[in-house]
């Protein structure tokens, strides 16, 4: 997997992905494609995709650790927009597909609840 993220502006990051994963049948399981009405048992199933992720975060705050950045809570919402295309024939990739993912993250704030 090869995985390229700039961050273009501050809270908009762009990043570009490649994959190419090789699956392999465990215990019973076969992977099975029908060719003109013949059933093709496959031993390796192979994708191969490239794809397009965009993350907006209005006011994203973060805590430097030893560990890592770790993102302070805040009200605001975060936004990721991605696409992704396997490509048939691209290193060995057998399936032509297409996914797309729209995630919105918000975080709510509740007061307590009844009387102490």
């Amino acid at each position: 997997m090869f995985s390229y993220v700039n961050e273009l502006i501050p809270h908009l990051r762009f990043q570009v992905d490649y994959e190419k994963w090789q699956q392999q049948a465990a215990g019973g399981i076969r992977f099975m494609q029908e060719k003109d009405t013949q059933i093709d048992t496959l031993d390796v199933l192979t994708t191969s995709s490239i794809g397009v992720r965009v993350r907006w975060a209005p006011h994203e705050k973060f805590l430097v650790r030893k560990e890592g950045l770790m993102g302070i809570p805040c009200p605001y919402p975060i936004i990721t927009a991605g696409v992704k295309a396997g490509i048939q024939g691209l290193q060995g990739g057998r399936f032509d597909y297409q996914w797309y993912q729209l995630q919105i993250e918000k975080r709510f704030y509740l007061s307590a609840l009844g009387y102490a």
